[in-house]
C-alpha cells in the first residue's frame, strides 16, 4: 500500500500525552481535489490525517503523531477532547445518500495502518476500545453536518 505524503496540511497541533483510541470517518460532501485544496489551506483551520479518494489513492496530510483539527466541537461517551485522542479520515463522496464508496476506496481504507496496534499486530494494553465512528455521531446535530 503506498501512502502519499507529498501534500501536507499546516493545520495541526501536537498530540501531547494523548494516545489515539478512535477514528472518525469523515465524507467530502465534494470532490478530493476540492477537499485537498480546503483542508491544506491555512485559513480553513481544519485538516484530516487522511484523505481517500474515490480511485483509492491515499493521501497523508497530517502524520499519526499530530493532531488534526477535523472533529470541531466533538463529544464522545464523555470525552471532548476527540481532535487529541482520534484519527481523522476524509472519504471522497456526495455525502448524499446516491453516491456509493468504491470498493478501491473501502479496499485502500481497511489497508490504512491500524494506529492501535504495533508493528508487529499486538495490541496496545493502554487502548481499551477502538472506535471508528461517522463525525456526525460524534456532534451536536446541526443543519449541513457531514456523515
Amino acid at each position: 500500500m503506498l501512502i502519499d505524503t507529498t501534500i501536507r496540511s499546516p493545520n495541526n497541533a501536537p498530540r501531547g500525552n494523548h494516545t489515539i483510541s478512535m477514528i472518525v470517518l469523515h465524507a467530502t460532501a465534494g470532490s478530493a481535489r476540492s477537499a485537498l485544496a480546503w483542508l491544506t489551506n491555512p485559513a480553513a483551520r481544519v485538516s484530516a490525517h487522511y484523505l481517500i479518494d474515490k480511485g483509492g489513492h491515499i493521501y497523508q496530510l497530517v502524520p499519526d503523531e499530530l493532531v488534526a483539527w477535523h472533529a470541531g466541537r466533538a463529544s464522545w461517551r464523555g470525552q471532548s477532547a476527540i481532535n487529541e485522542i482520534s484519527l481523522g479520515i476524509e472519504l471522497e463522496n456526495a455525502n448524499n445518500g446516491r453516491d456509493p464508496y468504491p470498493q478501491a476506496q473501502l479496499d485502500a481504507l481497511v489497508e490504512l495502518p491500524d494506529p492501535v496496534k504495533d508493528e508487529e499486530g499486538r495490541s496496545n494494553p493502554e487502548v481499551p476500545l477502538f472506535l471508528a465512528l461517522r463525525a456526525r455521531d460524534a456532534r451536536p446535530r446541526r443543519e449541513g453536518a457531514d456523515g
